[in-house]
């Protein structure tokens, strides 16, 4: 598995930013920037440490992504790029969860959706309640239809595209490995779910997906960016608009 797979979604907007940006100073008058969004996903198990680790201050080789956004200057000298206003959800927000096709707010776009047999039509033993994993084709699509079913044959699985191995969350089953290295399982179990203390499923748990919204100042930015509107249309790119 790649240590993670992120993509830089341009969302590039002109825009209108007042006020003051940390670090900044008192800023007069509207500014010209640009929205970025970035979504991906990785099988890091603490996510947030390769996003946004506490406590590292200048040592470089510990820095996260948003560390790195928040240092382009010192990264880049050269750069006319900087974050605007982490601390204010309005400009900066980050998101972050289990890599599932039930979750409305996971990106769009995550991992290839397949269907999966998990318990063999012939050695479903003709227990009643096997069926498939209630839920609509589509990540980042609806979500699980009805209760959680008490045996499941086939599931809705997503795979990453280059190693073809699962990436999200699935129902912890009872498997034949199971049945013969715990006596307290027998066949009828094959295919059940599996549950907690409290009744809940138990769930095997793969990759995070993640989002970052940030906000950017572009310091003396060309004119024809234009910055009349509080969020237009266009970023200015070398070359013309984009």
């Amino acid at each position: 598995m790649p240590p993670d797979m992120m993509g830089a979604e341009g969302m590039g907007r002109g825009m209108g930013m007042e006020g003051m940006a940390p670090g900044m100073g008192t800023q007069t008058g509207p500014q010209s920037g640009f929205v970025v969004v970035i979504e991906g996903y990785s099988p890091y198990k603490h996510i947030e440490h390769l996003l946004d680790p506490s406590g590292v201050g200048s040592d470089q080789n510990r820095w996260g992504v948003v560390t790195r956004l928040e240092n382009l200057g010192t990264l880049f000298p050269e750069i006319p790029f900087e974050l605007f206003g982490k601390g204010d959800i309005r400009n900066f927000r980050e998101e972050s969860g289990w890599v599932d096709p039930d979750d409305n707010q996971m990106p769009v776009g995550i991992g290839i959706l397949k269907e999966v047999e998990r318990v063999p039509s012939d050695a479903a033993g003709g227990q009643p309640g096997v069926a498939a994993r209630g839920m609509m084709g589509m990540a980042g699509g609806a979500g699980r239809m009805g209760a959680v079913p008490s045996r499941v044959s086939q599931e809705w699985v997503l795979f990453d595209p280059m190693t073809n191995e699962e990436i999200s969350r699935t129902y912890d089953l009872v498997s034949e490995e199971d049945i013969r290295s715990n006596p307290e399982y027998n066949e009828r179990d094959l295919g059940r779910v599996k549950l907690t203390n409290f009744g809940d499923p138990k769930y095997i748990e793969r990759d995070y997906w993640f989002r970052i919204q940030a906000k950017f100042l572009w310091k003396d930015a060309p004119q024809d960016v234009g910055v009349g509107s509080s969020m237009g249309p266009g970023m200015y790119m070398p070359g013309g608009m984009y």
